[in-house]
């Protein structure tokens, strides 16, 4: 869903997901945005705790993501913010067996609608990628906080679109490779 001034209807969408979300954001995103998503899960009978991202999508911190959804009895993960929350919320949510929703603050990352999640570690170095199997149950985007969002997230947004074409080449021409390598068995 993509329309402007979607975070104050955020709820409305919601409704159909559950009705106790574990909201995974960082502090950042915390202060400009929780307040206002808040009153409209609130105005929803939606009810909410949040969990605030360290910075890593990491092994640890998913776990500790995990023991909270089980402690506050989630039963969907939603993730607001930027591409390392979102795809910690995204596998989260896959670990658990549980809906996941992402909410994009930013056109500088496809981890909002994507089957894919980075793994790093907790030092931040790239450790795989993680096939999902299925995208996020739903995504939002807010045309007004995107507008608003620094001009370098539109511009790493841009690049990372034009790498898109080249990676999904490698990674059609490794499935040709293994189809192949398979047939001759």
């Amino acid at each position: 869903v993509q329309e402007e001034k979607l975070l104050l209807k955020t709820g409305e969408y919601l409704k159909s997901i559950g009705n106790n979300a574990l909201v995974i954001c960082d502090n950042n995103i915390y202060k400009k945005f929780y307040g206002d998503l808040h009153g409209s899960l609130k105005d929803n009978n939606i009810a909410n705790n949040v969990f605030i991202f360290s910075g890593e999508c990491c092994p640890e911190e998913i776990n500790k993501i995990i023991e909270s959804i089980k402690e506050k009895k989630a039963d969907f993960v939603f993730g607001i913010g930027g591409g390392k929350t979102l795809d910690t919320a995204k596998l989260a949510g896959f670990n658990t067996g549980l809906p996941w929703v992402m909410f994009a603050t930013s056109a500088s990352t496809c981890a909002s609608w994507t089957n894919v999640a980075i793994l790093y570690t907790k030092d931040g170095v790239y450790k795989d990628t993680v096939d999902l199997g299925k995208t996020p149950n739903l995504t939002l985007v807010d045309e007004s906080i995107i507008i608003k969002a620094p001009k370098e997230l539109l511009l790493a947004g841009i690049g990372d679109s034009f790498a898109k074409y080249h990676e999904a080449n490698l990674v059609y021409k490794s499935k040709l490779v293994q189809k192949d390598e398979f047939s001759e068995i």
